[in-house]
């Protein structure tokens, strides 16, 4: 039976945008539908606040609205409203301007758009790393100095989880990245590593977040040396960690229980499964290379 990393190398590039353009597509739709049925939304609430700047843009006499004042409506002579008029917005206008479609076509607009620009940053990502990778690779496997190379690279994997554990977000993530990005075919690595760290070191955090490292685990998946079952126990992990997280969490913000105490308790407990999750990642990608150095 094929393992999961042969599976993920058969698969091309083509193939990989096609099917992640359908996953967004059928989200996107599940959204519409859940939030039309459920009190509690999908959707983000900076969604709405972007929904609501433009629509500020484009009449400025609703309630707690204004004309901009800013130097393109003053030279094109024309009523702009101030997408800042509306509360906790901080974004670029441009932003609010993008999402003009919301309002003359339909809501959903910023959604494809956002998932559109996702997939189109992929892909230029993954030309990047295409046209440098085969260069990079070529050049290690000439220099006398392979092994020297590879076994510090070894010991920056296995020192990267103590970096983790004892420094705050920035150092963290920034430590990570110059540990494990010294060569193109490691970057993937780095950075699904330094996102996880920015993710769990941050002083806020929402479940979305989850999703900014999710999308670099196509590229790291196929250099892991890492069973059925251990692979099982770790995403296992990771969703009771995260179901507790949230339920509590859920408790607090829309039912107004008091459950600081347990939310905190649960706060720790997911810290520490994606912490060890990582570690497990980076030690398997650690047994993956030392496999194809002998290989070699």
């Amino acid at each position: 039976m094929p393992t999961l990393q042969t599976i993920l190398r058969r698969v091309t590039f083509t193939q990989a945008l096609i099917v992640a353009a359908v996953i967004r597509l059928v989200v996107v739709a599940y959204i519409e539908y859940h939030d039309s049925h459920s009190i509690l939304k999908f959707t983000d609430i900076d969604y709405r606040v972007f929904g609501d700047a433009t629509k500020l843009i484009l009449k400025p006499d609703l309630p707690k609205g204004r004309l901009s004042e800013g130097k393109l409506a003053k030279a094109l002579g024309m009523n702009f409203g101030d997408p800042y008029a509306r509360d906790t917005y901080r974004y670029t206008p441009l932003l609010a301007l993008t999402l003009l479609p919301n309002e003359w076509i339909h809501p959903i607009w910023g959604k494809l758009l956002f998932s559109a620009s996702d997939l189109v940053v992929g892909a230029v990502l993954y030309k990047i790393f295409m046209m440098t990778k085969g260069p990079r690779q070529a050049d290690r496997k000439s220099s006398p100095r392979m092994a020297e190379v590879a076994k510090t690279e070894q010991e920056a994997i296995k020192w990267v989880g103590g970096l983790w554990l004892f420094n705050p977000m920035m150092i963290a993530s920034l430590g990570s990245g110059f540990l494990l990005g010294w060569h193109m075919e490691d970057t993937p690595l780095a950075w699904f590593t330094q996102t996880v760290l920015f993710v769990n070191f941050n002083k806020v955090c929402t479940s979305q977040y989850f999703m900014w490292y999710m999308w670099f685990l196509p590229l790291v998946l196929p250099n892991l040396s890492i069973s059925k079952s251990r692979s099982a126990i770790l995403l296992g992990s990771w969703i009771i960690g995260q179901a507790i997280w949230l339920s509590i969490a859920y408790r607090l913000e829309l039912l107004g229980f008091n459950v600081y105490l347990p939310l905190w308790g649960a706060s720790i407990l997911f810290s520490l499964i994606n912490y060890f999750i990582l570690g497990q990642i980076l030690q398997s990608y650690a047994t993956y290379k030392q496999r194809i150095q002998k290989q070699d």
